[in-house]
């Protein structure tokens, strides 16, 4: 349930250990309103889903299939996420002899092509950004066609 900050999992045992160390620093917990949702979200079928699980694994390979066009990238499928960590590495640039990060680079692709991503540091990885395909096809097409020109300029 993205964005309510409600889920499960199901891992051996050791990471589930780990899981629940991380999540007992957690300051709240999940609010009354998402725990209904998420009760009455599990009543439906799974059925119900196909379509939107078809629109966003669309979605998915209409970004995976752009940003194969340039070999500046590293690419991987995601599974089962709504969004794709893509390598940047080759893209980043030395300023004043510092490397420059994910995040430096999402301001630098949002201010030369108005393409918005989020930078992979938040979570471990920067030097990777993260698409979302959880919007419109059209948005996805242009977005992932200026940032693949932006990296052949």
């Amino acid at each position: 349930m993205t964005g309510w900050r409600v889920g499960w999992s199901v891992a051996p045992q050791d990471l589930t250990d780990a899981m629940s160390i991380v999540q007992g620093q957690c300051t709240s917990g999940v609010n009354a309103l998402a725990q209904d949702a998420c009760l009455a979200a599990l009543r439906i079928a799974e059925s119900e889903f196909t379509p939107q699980i078809a629109r966003f694994k669309a979605r998915r390979d209409l970004v995976l299939e752009i940003l194969s066009k340039t070999r500046k990238l590293r690419v991987v499928a995601p599974q089962g996420a709504f969004y794709v960590f893509v390598g940047i590495s080759e893209c980043l640039k030395q300023n004043h002899g510092e490397q420059e990060d994910a995040s430096g680079f999402a301001e630098r692709l949002l201010g030369a092509t108005g393409v918005a991503v989020m930078s992979g540091s938040p979570f471990g990885e920067p030097e990777c950004i993260r698409i979302s395909f959880a919007t419109d096809e059209q948005a996805l097409k242009t977005g992932c066609e200026r940032l693949v020109r932006f990296l052949e300029i």
